[in-house]
């Protein structure tokens, strides 16, 4: 009699054990075997950010894993959804940061049904960088242009990333084609973005 019970109890184990399985196995099967997003990449300001909607196609369930300073909502969902996504202000110390960026997943069943979208906020790519924060250093500039509203060329050095980093916003008398490196001397910052004066045309003046 004692061995029916001791067997019978490991039955129920089993079984329960069993049942426990398969529900895991249901969860996993729930979620989708392929998932996407309506796009790659989004980009934020520092500051009065506003929302953006993005979409999410999938055949069965999806979730997410989300970096701290963003927010999603839903956070989870079923087939093909409209997702708002937002980020918190990229700000330090009553100024702005760093730019930061961060991936933002969207995922189903498998390692293969993953959208990736790329989460990027503009910030202070100087602020952290003791030689550019320090005025009146000269640096070199890849000139892209020129704009007639701010009568000043602008630019980027070799480092920096178009529409992610910072201008670099500089006044020439000399005429700059787009595409010329040329040394400009800083002589303020702006909203995170550097100011200064082409350095062949520097004088006290331009302080």
């Amino acid at each position: 009699m004692k061995f029916l019970k001791y067997f019978c109890a490991a039955s129920l184990l089993a079984a329960s054990a069993g049942t426990l399985w398969s529900c895991d196995d249901d969860d996993d099967k729930r979620l989708s075997d392929a998932v996407l997003a309506s796009v790659s990449s989004l980009t934020f300001e520092a500051q009065d950010t506003s929302e953006k909607i993005i979409t999410v196609y999938a055949d069965a369930d999806w979730v997410t894993e989300i970096p701290d300073w963003v927010t999603v909502t839903p956070t989870e969902g079923t087939g093909v959804m409209d997702v708002t996504v937002s980020v918190s202000e990229n700000m330090r110390d009553g100024a702005m940061d760093n730019p930061r960026k961060a991936k933002l997943v969207f995922k189903g069943r498998t390692l293969a049904s993953r959208a990736e979208v790329l989460v990027s906020q503009v910030g202070n790519k100087f602020r952290d960088i003791p030689e550019y924060q320090k005025i009146g250093d000269v640096i070199e500039v890849l000139c892209e242009g020129y704009d007639p509203d701010e009568d000043s060329y602008y630019g980027r050095t070799y480092a920096d990333s178009p529409d992610i980093d910072g201008k670099i916003w500089f006044t020439a008398e000399k005429h700059i084609k787009t595409g010329d490196f040329v040394d400009v001397h800083v002589v303020d910052t702006y909203d995170g973005e550097l100011v200064g004066v082409l350095e062949e045309e520097y004088n006290d003046d331009c302080e």
